[in-house]
């Protein structure tokens, strides 16, 4: 493990846990939330209030495949991005090595092409989070037209302020549980999942114990074959 994965973990992988704290409370109360806000609609508009409910309960399993590739592609993210850190790490550390046997165009190859690969994943996990944010940002204008819609035009129902003013509050407040926090929970807690991952397999390495440790002259026939061990060298 190197140093620059050891700071990876403490700085990006640990904040995922304090970024799922608030939203995640929403998996929980969204679900009652939902059901006292159509009771409550259905009393203001009419039944025609559950064909916009409706909608949101229909956008839930496409947020959550989008949260799921989101996880996907976050777990390819974290692992490049630990072979970028690791590479930049070394080259850093030995830098009076490098510059003296011309490595650093090799060592800069190399880094760009970890870049590369982390830029591309990068992108695509935005891609997934700007698609889940703009389903969350229509869905209740959507359901707004489909409501009203329904209720003047095959209904034949006449809309007032104070229908129009609480139905667009009812469904704010569910916009606000069931397609921006619980989105938003389920997106945190998948890279909370990679995270821990991550964290528990940090925790599970070998600890180093004496047996481990070269200390001077003692045993030195025995162990200074293995003091120094090398795989994968490219030498010039």
């Amino acid at each position: 493990l190197s140093s620059g994965q050891l700071t990876n973990l403490a700085s990006n992988d640990v904040e995922r846990f304090l970024m799922a704290a608030v939203p995640s409370l929403f998996i929980t109360i969204g679900p009652f939330e939902a059901i006292a806000i159509l009771l409550i609609g259905i009393q203001v508009i009419g039944p025609v209030f559950a064909i916009g409910h409706a909608l949101f309960l229909f956008l839930i399993p496409v947020q959550f495949y989008l949260g799921r590739q989101f996880r996907i592609n976050r777990s390819k993210v974290a692992a490049y991005t630990d072979a970028r850190v690791t590479l930049v790490g070394q080259a850093v550390s030995g830098a009076r090595i490098m510059k003296m046997n011309g490595w650093e165009y090799e060592f800069e190859k190399r880094i760009a092409m970890h870049r590369s690969r982390e830029i591309s994943k990068l992108k695509r996990t935005s891609r997934y989070k700007a698609l889940n944010e703009a389903v969350s940002y229509f869905s209740s204008v959507v359901a707004a037209v489909i409501i009203f819609a329904f209720h003047v035009g095959i209904l034949g129902g006449t809309l007032t302020p104070r229908s129009v003013y609480t139905c667009l509050s009812l469904l704010n407040i569910l916009h606000l549980s069931l397609s921006k926090q619980i989105p938003s929970a389920v997106m945190n807690l998948s890279e909370c999942y990679i995270s821990s991952k991550r964290i528990q397999n940090f925790l599970e390495l070998p600890d180093v114990t004496d047996d481990n440790i070269y200390r001077g002259d003692d045993d030195r026939g025995e162990r200074e074959q293995n003091m120094i061990s090398l795989s994968h060298v490219s030498c010039f």
